[in-house]
This record gives C-alpha cells, sequence and structure tokens, in this order.
C-alpha cells in the first residue's frame, strides 16, 4: 500500500538542487495532511539537507496570500452588528446575536461560491427580469423562478411576504456596507479573503511567490477554489493531485463521487491535473468486519478486546493503524479501553470543553443567577428557617434548589468541603427549602469559594469576574494536590501516576477556559455597552462548545485516535471505526441559514445534499488502501446512541460484499446472558419487633411502645413519639400494594423533592386546588348565587391574582415559560370550568375549602385505635328536592374510575364495598368514601352525597359516587366496619406485608420499582 501523500512525495521532481524546494508550495485539506506529507518528503531525502517546502492548509494558503487580518467569528458579529443597525436601528445585540453568526456565514459562502451578491440579495416580481439578470443554466433557472414565483402572483402579497422582501432587501445593503468596512480596517473572513485572492488573480495584480505550487487531496471544492486553481495554472507552474477511486467514479450510482465526476469533465485531460493516483478498491483484497456492539462504552470495550487478541496472535502493526471516532464523547471510553501493550497513542482529536465537569459548572451558576427571587424585605411570609429551628431576618436573594444541587455536587466544588456539603443538603431536603437565602448558604461554608459563588451577580462584568475567581481558586488547589503527591512520591516511591495525569489535565482544562475568557473580555472591552449577562453567557458558551483541549504527543509514532473528518488525504492499513451511526457518519446536522434551498441550488451554494456526498466520499476514501477495516455500530438507538446504524454499512453489505477480493462478516456483540434464569422471589416482609413499632406511630394509645431514633446527621439524634395520621392516599396505596405501603409509610423511604422546570402534575393539582380555595374563601358560609358565581368567572383579573398568588405559595416561578405558560392557560381553563359548573348548580353554601380538622380513631379488636385523617378538597351544600344536601367533592388530576354499573348498585352494600377495599381501580372512589366517611363522623345527621371532579373529563361535570344517590346510615357503618377489617389485618403481627399480584400495572410509576420482581 502507497499512501496517496506518499505518492504526491515521490511525484516531485528531486534531482540537482535541493534548494529548490524552498519556493515550492503544497496545499492540503487539512493541517494534519500536511504533517504526514512532510514524514514521506523527510523519508525520501533521508541523509540529505533541504530547505522545506512552504505546506499550508487551505485556510492558511488563503490568510498566506491576503494582506489582511482574518477575524474570528465572534468579532465579525459584533462588526456585522454595526453594519446592521445602520439599516434596522431599533435592533438589539442580544436580538441580533444568533442569526448574526448565520448571517455571517452566509456572507462567508457568498464569497467562497463567488455568488454576484447584489443579484442574489433583489426583490424579484417578476419573471421576466429573472430571466434577464440571470444567465444561468435551465436547470438552475427551474430553482430561481420555483422560489421567485411565489412572489410573483400579483394581488397574493401577504404580511409574511413584504417582512421577507424587507430583510432580504437590508441584507444585501448589509452585506456591501460590511465588506466596505472590513476593507478599511484591514480586516476579513475567509471568503471574503478567497474572493479578494481571485479577483487580484483575475487583474494580474497579484504576484505568487511560489515557482511551483501542488495541491493535493481535495474533494468538493468551492468557486473560489476553483477559480483559483484555473487562475495560478495560468499564471505559472500548478499541479493538482486527485485522490479518487474506481469504484465510486465509474458509477453515476454511487454519492461519493459526485463532484470528482463533475472535475474530470473539465479537467482530465489538463496536464495541470493528476489524475493517476486512482485506486481500485474492489480489486485488492479486504477484510472489512461489521459488528453491532450495544452503547459507546460497549463499543469501546469491544474494541480494546479486539486490538488485544490482534496484538497477541502478532497481527498488528500499531504504526499503521488508526481508530476514527464518529462521536467524540467516545474519546475517554476509547482511551481506558486500549490494552496495555499499546504504550504510544497519538490523539489527534481535542476533548471538547462542553463536556467537562467544569463547563457544567459555569452552566449552573448562571442559571443560579438567572431563577433567583430577588425578595422584597417587607414580605412577611418569607421566613429564614434555620438548622436549629429558629428564624431570623429575610435577605435579598433566594437560589432555586436544583441548581444549588448541581453547583454543590459538581465534583470540583464538592471536594472543598464534602461533609459540609452533604449536611447542607440533608439541611435543605429536611426543611423541603425550594429556594435558600444567600446569606445561609454562605454562612453555612467556610471556605471562600462557596461565598463567592452564592453571590447576587448582575451584570456581565460581574459574572466573568466570579467566574475567572472560582476557576483560580480550583486551579491552585489542583496544583497544590499535585504538589503535594509529587513530595509524597518523594518520601515513599508510592504515587499514582494516572491521578497526577488526570489532576494535570483538569488544570488544563481550566487553563483553556480562562484563556478563551481573557481573549472575549478584550473583545467586548469596545462593545460592553451592548452586552448583558445573557447574551454575554451565550457567546461564551458558544465559544467554549467549539473549543477542544489539545492532547500532546509525537504526532507520527503509535496508534492515531482521530476523529472522521481529520483522515483526510491520509491512509492507514488497519482501521477501526466506532459510532457508525445515523446522524454521526453521515452527520445530519442541518446548516443554519437564510437563504433558501432553491435560491442556493440556484446561485450553485451548497445544500444538505452536497454534505451527504462530501460524507460519503471521505467514508470511501478511508476504504481504498485499507486492508483490515473494523466498522462498529452502536445498535442501542434513540437516547442511547442515536439513529439507526449508518446507511455506509448497508451499501457495504449489498454492494462491496458481493465482490471476490472482499472477505466480509457481521455480527451482533451482547452482554452474555446467564445459563440459568435467576429465580427472584416476591418480596414478603415479615411483621417483627421493629416493624410494628415502626407501625405503633399511628396509635394513639400503643402498648410497651418504645420510639425509635431517627438520626438527623451524624451527631445529633431526636426522639419521634408524636402520633401520625394515617391519610386516604396512604390508606389506598395499602390496598394498591401492602409492600409499596411498607416501604412509603413504615420505613419510610421518601422520594427527593421534584425541581423540574415544567409544571409537575403534583404542583398542577396544588396550584388548582389552592386557586379555586382563594376565590371561594371570602364567601365561606354564604350562598352562592349563580350570578355571584358568574361574576367571580368574570373577573379575569382576580382569577389571575389568585392563580399567581397560588404559584407563589407553591414556590414555583416559572409559570410564565415556555410550556408552562400553555399548562397555566390548561389551569385557567378549568377553573373557568369548575366556576360554570357550580353557576348551573347554585345556589351553594361552602361549608369547607381544603378542610384538615376531619380525622377518626378506630378501634381494633384487640382495643388500639389507629388515627384516620384526611384533608377535604371541598365541602359545601346544594339544594335537591327541597333539601340541602352535604356534597363530599375530590379533586382528581389523574385517570377516575367507578364501580357504578347498574349491576354492581344492586349489590348488597357490604359486597359493593368490597369492590373499593379490595381492587386498586377504584383508590379514587375509595379515598372519596372515606372522606365521606370522616365527615359524617363529625356530622351523623347530615345528607350527604360523594362526587369526584375528574379534571380530565371536566367537561363532563362531578363524577357522583352511586349516581348522586345519598349515603345512608347503614352504608357507612358497612364502611366503618371494612375499614375497622382492613386495618386490623395492618396491624396483624401474623399477616405480612405482600408483594401485589399485577406489578407491571401497580409499580409502572411507582418510585419503588426497582426494588420488587416485575412481571
Amino acid at each position: 500500500m502507497r499512501p496517496f501523500l506518499k505518492y504526491i512525495v515521490d511525484q516531485i521532481d528531486l534531482d540537482g538542487d535541493l534548494t529548490r524546494l524552498k519556493d515550492y508550495c503544497f496545499v492540503f485539506p487539512t493541517i494534519r495532511a500536511g504533517v504526514y506529507f512532510r514524514k514521506y518528503l523527510t523519508e525520501r531525502l533521508q541523509g540529505k539537507f533541504f530547505w522545506s517546502p512552504h505546506i499550508f492548509s487551505i485556510v492558511q494558503f488563503s490568510e498566506f496570500l491576503t494582506d489582511k487580518v482574518t477575524l474570528d467569528s465572534v468579532t465579525l458579529v459584533f462588526e456585522l452588528y454595526k453594519s446592521y443597525r445602520k439599516f434596522e436601528p431599533e435592533v438589539r445585540f442580544d436580538e441580533f446575536y444568533h442569526w448574526g453568526q448565520m448571517v455571517v456565514r452566509d456572507f462567508d459562502e457568498v464569497d467562497k461560491y463567488l455568488v454576484p451578491a447584489d443579484k442574489l440579495f433583489q426583490n424579484l416580481k417578476d419573471l421576466k427580469e429573472i430571466e434577464e439578470l440571470f444567465p444561468v443554466a435551465e436547470e438552475d433557472m427551474a430553482f430561481l423562478k420555483k422560489f421567485w414565483g411565489v412572489l410573483a402572483k400579483e394581488g397574493e402579497d401577504t404580511d409574511l411576504q413584504d417582512e421577507f422582501i424587507r430583510i432580504w432587501e437590508i441584507l444585501g445593503k448589509v452585506y456591501e456596507d460590511f465588506r466596505a468596512y472590513l476593507a478599511r480596517t484591514g480586516a476579513t473572513y475567509e471568503g471574503m479573503a478567497q474572493r479578494e485572492i481571485v479577483e487580484k488573480l483575475e487583474a494580474k495584480t497579484l504576484d505568487l511567490p511560489f515557482t511551483k505550487i501542488v495541491f493535493g487531496g481535495f474533494n468538493a471544492l468551492s468557486n473560489a477554489e476553483k477559480r483559483m486553481i484555473e487562475l495560478m495554472e495560468r499564471q505559472g507552474d500548478l499541479t493538482v493531485y486527485w485522490d479518487t477511486d474506481h469504484y465510486y467514479m465509474s458509477s453515476p450510482k454511487q454519492e461519493a463521487g459526485k463532484f470528482v465526476r463533475q472535475y474530470t469533465k473539465q479537467w482530465l485531460q489538463s496536464k495541470s491535473h493528476n489524475w493517476h493516483s486512482q485506486t481500485d478498491l474492489v480489486k485488492h483484497p479486504k477484510n472489512i468486519h461489521v459488528v453491532g456492539v450495544p452503547l459507546k462504552v460497549g463499543q469501546a470495550k469491544h474494541l480494546g478486546q479486539v486490538l488485544n487478541n490482534l496484538l497477541e496472535k502478532e497481527q498488528l502493526a500499531i504504526e499503521e493503524t488508526a481508530i476514527i471516532l464518529g462521536d467524540e464523547s467516545m474519546l475517554f471510553p476509547v482511551l481506558y479501553a486500549l490494552p496495555e501493550a499499546i504504550q504510544n497513542i497519538n490523539i489527534t482529536m481535542g476533548y471538547p470543553l462542553k463536556n467537562t465537569p467544569l463547563f457544567q459548572l459555569m452552566e449552573s451558576m448562571v442559571f443560579l443567577q438567572k431563577t433567583r427571587q430577588d425578595v422584597d424585605k417587607k414580605e412577611p411570609d418569607l421566613p429564614i428557617i434555620l438548622e436549629d429551628g429558629t428564624t431570623k431576618a429575610v435577605p435579598n436573594t433566594l437560589f432555586y434548589n436544583k441548581f444549588i444541587y448541581e453547583i454543590l455536587n459538581n465534583p470540583f466544588i464538592k471536594f472543598f468541603d464534602s461533609e459540609g456539603v452533604r449536611k447542607y443538603m440533608r439541611y435543605l431536603e429536611e426543611y423541603n427549602m425550594i429556594y435558600a437565602y444567600d446569606t445561609t448558604i454562605q454562612e453555612r461554608f467556610t471556605h471562600p469559594i462557596y461565598k463567592r459563588i452564592f453571590q447576587k451577580t448582575d451584570t456581565y462584568e460581574e459574572l466573568l469576574h466570579c467566574f475567572n475567581e472560582v476557576l483560580n481558586i480550583i486551579y491552585y488547589e489542583l496544583k497544590k494536590q499535585e504538589e503535594e503527591n509529587s513530595d509524597q512520591e518523594k518520601e515513599d516511591d508510592i504515587f499514582d501516576e494516572h491521578e497526577e495525569r488526570q489532576l494535570s489535565i483538569e488544570r488544563e482544562f481550566i487553563f483553556q477556559i480562562l484563556r478563551q475568557m481573557k481573549r472575549l473580555e478584550e473583545i467586548l472591552r469596545e462593545y460592553r455597552q451592548l452586552i448583558n449577562m445573557d447574551t454575554f453567557w451565550k457567546i461564551l458558551k458558544e465559544i467554549l462548545q467549539s473549543v477542544k483541549l489539545p492532547f500532546t504527543g509525537e504526532p507520527l509514532r503509535g496508534i492515531q485516535v482521530m476523529g472522521f473528518l481529520e483522515t483526510r488525504t491520509l491512509d492507514f492499513k488497519n482501521i477501526f471505526v466506532l459510532g457508525l451511526n445515523e446522524g454521526a457518519i453521515p452527520s445530519t446536522k442541518a446548516h443554519q441559514t437564510f437563504i433558501p434551498f432553491n435560491l442556493r441550488r440556484g446561485f450553485r451554494m451548497p445544500t444538505f445534499l452536497d454534505q451527504d456526498a462530501i460524507y460519503a466520499y471521505h467514508f470511501y476514501h478511508l476504504l481504498q488502501r485499507s486492508e483490515n477495516i473494523y466498522l462498529c455500530y452502536n445498535t442501542e438507538v434513540g437516547n442511547f446512541g442515536g439513529g439507526e446504524k449508518s446507511r455506509y454499512l448497508l451499501q457495504l453489505e449489498e454492494e462491496l460484499a458481493l465482490y471476490d477480493n472482499i472477505q466480509y462478516s457481521s455480527e451482533l456483540v451482547s452482554a452474555p446472558l446467564p445459563t440459568q434464569n435467576p429465580v427472584l422471589n416476591k418480596v414478603i416482609i415479615q411483621k417483627n419487633k421493629e416493624v410494628m413499632k415502626r407501625l405503633h406511630r399511628y396509635v394513639t394509645n400503643p402498648p410497651d411502645y418504645e420510639p425509635p431514633i431517627i438520626e438527623l446527621d451524624s451527631e445529633e439524634e431526636v426522639e419521634e413519639r408524636v402520633t401520625k395520621k394515617l391519610s386516604p392516599s396512604a390508606l389506598s396505596l395499602y390496598i394498591t400494594c401492602p409492600v409499596q405501603f411498607y416501604l412509603r409509610y413504615v420505613a419510610q423511604l421518601y422520594e427527593l423533592d421534584s425541581l423540574d422546570e415544567e409544571i409537575s402534575p403534583k404542583i398542577f393539582g396544588n396550584v388548582l386546588h389552592r386557586t379555586i380555595e382563594l376565590l371561594y374563601k371570602p364567601h365561606q358560609d354564604k350562598i352562592l348565587t349563580d350570578k355571584l358565581i358568574e361574576g367571580i368567572r368574570q373577573n379575569q383579573k382576580k382569577i389571575e391574582r389568585a392563580l399567581l398568588k397560588a404559584f407563589r405559595e407553591e414556590k414555583f416561578p416559572h409559570h410564565k415559560e415556555g410550556k408552562n405558560l400553555l399548562l397555566k392557560k390548561v389551569i385557567l381553563r378549568l377553573i373557568d370550568k369548575i366556576l360554570e359548573n357550580d353557576r348551573d348548580d347554585a345556589p351553594i353554601r361552602i361549608i369547607g375549602l381544603e378542610a384538615t380538622e376531619y380525622e377518626k380513631e378506630i378501634e381494633l379488636p384487640d382495643g388500639r385505635f389507629v388515627l384516620v385523617s384526611g384533608t377535604i378538597d371541598r365541602i359545601d351544600a346544594v339544594q335537591v328536592d327541597g333539601q340541602e344536601v352535604v356534597r363530599i367533592l375530590d379533586y382528581k388530576t389523574g385517570k377516575v374510575k367507578l364501580n357504578d354499573t347498574k349491576t354492581a348498585l344492586k349489590l348488597p352494600i357490604d359486597k359493593y364495598l368490597h369492590k373499593y377495599f379490595d381492587d386498586a381501580d377504584y383508590k379514587t372512589g375509595f379515598q372519596a368514601y372515606l372522606y365521606s366517611y370522616l365527615y359524617w363522623n363529625s356530622h351523623p345527621d347530615a345528607t350527604i352525597i360523594s362526587g369526584l371532579y375528574a379534571l380530565k373529563e371536566i367537561n363532563k361535570g362531578i363524577r357522583y359516587l352511586r349516581k348522586k344517590e345519598p349515603l345512608s346510615q347503614a352504608f357507612f357503618q358497612e364502611f366503618d366496619i371494612q375499614l375497622t377489617a382492613m386495618l386490623s389485618e395492618l396491624y396483624d403481627e401474623r399477616h405480612p406485608f405482600i408483594q401485589c399480584e399485577d406489578t407491571s400495572k401497580r409499580y409502572f410509576f411507582s418510585p419503588f420499582k426497582g426494588l420488587v420482581k416485575m412481571d
């Protein structure tokens, strides 16, 4: 196998004076190609002295030939904003920044493809005018007409069309002003530089400082690059070496050859274009192994096993081997999986800063500030609760629990005071503090890094200063640890080299972030009046997401680890490609642009179709000179791996695998399954002495009761002796599954508070209940007429105020954002429907809202009393046939199912109620009956009906149990009997907690799903 770059070296006429080389220029697609080219040139001239030729990437070559400074992307957006404001003076920079980046990219492509900008940005409504202004091919004209034809129909202009035309005309003016400004200031961008070089070559005002120019390994040339080649060919000695393969060049169906096939029509006969390096991959023996492995880590481990086997059999030459990653996040799993026998590794791809905990820390710090609440000290309802239960004066700033957790759990913060972090987070959980005050956090920790992070920050300068301080503190702490480790090594010669290397990498991460922030700070110095904190973070975030930490090493030694696009022009005998899934290879990232598809096609600008062809060329180029090819893809699609396996693998299977010289194999690798299925017994929890002690917390007169000790932390212990109450929710969970009841109410395994940004079902229900309560509370114990209720219903401001207060009491500030706006409208719609239903049922007398005073001691046969208590959503009274009837109403946001068929209602009361005490499907009805029972216990003479407000079926109104039939004395007496029987079973030591039968349904949404045997 002779690599393509070595072929170019072999073609150089080196007879005679080697000093001629200093005037030669070699241009390649990437810098990496130049490194290998220099290696092959040195090998050919080994032992001889020579001047090195000029070796450039195409970007470096353009910069070399222009006399202007190429600006970075961030500076270009700011400079573009100056031009744009001349035509749209009202636009703010924070609005402009994101699409300003798109405009810069579009302008870059306009120049690279030599598009006549004055024609591109015209407002063309006359199709005849299009034909006159655009002397283009008929195929291209069709695309232009298709686009502008929409605007050519008289009488059909729309506001959207007018807005598009206005912006389109502005972009043309901005383009001219922007380029003129850059030219005056001696600045440029890549496309502008290439266009200027073409213009100078055409005017013959650019003297090339080389006696020979060589272009090698290009595939998809821009129009500017093609024109540069043509003009340089006329001016001097120029050669273009094309790296192609007969397999895709000979077939129009192969998209890999799309561009080079076009170039052969134009340059095949030209003496300046060398096509002799063409290969024929199907005529040379190849071993292709396609392997499907679950997950990214699985692919890395499989790679390590294959490499180890090949090394043991001495079937692998490390220097001729490359590992190519379709997903950059696989880098560290691959490095950890490499066999120990591989000592030299050259990593040509960088590790993205966006994947580091440092970046995540900075992002959490930003959101900590964005979600904070600046509290008015006059508010009486937001006291600080200290750890000892006392309160103190309210400070200014509240920070959101979610981002406090993220910051304190970040490894770069947690290690400063891990024990203090653990205690403070437990304190937040104990008091259920969704928000925490800045001063309580600062006072809780002694290290200055915590005080610096948890401070109010309002401007981007303050945020930048905060980032700098925090990162410097971390940097010097890591340095201190490295020095301590080094001292330890001197003392006893025991030292973890991996730990030292890890600390060095982490410090390098910090150095790179600080470097980028310093660079951005210098750029923003001129534009600071345009920047707020959100815009600053948006810019810094995009910079950090694009920066990759470079790895140092010998570039030509050892096994090569690189990204897919870094393989251009390079050839290896053995290649291992990981992550061959759609979305990675080929990439499906959409190119954001203001220039629509049809205009791009009409002006011969690149589209997503061209991107597919470019990726195909690079993929097949990998195969051209390789002999042993291992292609690995992730079998777990979706959240675990992206898309399906790459289309290229399907093409290989259907096409290349049919050739005799291709040895093709395909396999799926999965984790080995056990030879026998493990026996999982259902969970059974015996009621031993300790369990009964815990159950007795719900008993008012427990026998010989010794309260259990509850640890608050490692130093403090308190005794719990307050009698707890069994709620309807707890008893319905016992009906659902006794084991779940045990885990939640006996073992007291609690879920962490949900800190989701979106309105959860719990918050949804709480806010709705509280809003109704606030609207009706002033009218409690009064008669609500239909007119009064309709007045409340029409008073939208009053409803909004009540809703906002409910959100505030729920400590949920995000109801004005994103999806929450829609959910908020849903709540308002439900409130309106409830008021409408109440208006139709009027007159109504409100007796109680969110009533908590209803409880009853249930006496068990052995004399113990169990305390049952419930908060009733709503108690009111209506007139039915001239008689006042009390309604016990329960709001339900979930599914409601009742056992109220005609057949069920004809059953005796004991059999009818047994269904509610036995079947979890009817738990909502059980809870409603239990609320009614508790109210009846205090008001035995009341006529009671029970109903459910099923919010998912609000249009059906109230779902009354027993078809709105009043619940009789006999009904409640039977309910008392069955409730006593259920509680007697609960407190029977001989009756263990046994897992329910139907776990698939009853544990589907349970937090205890992983603790039980599933069906």
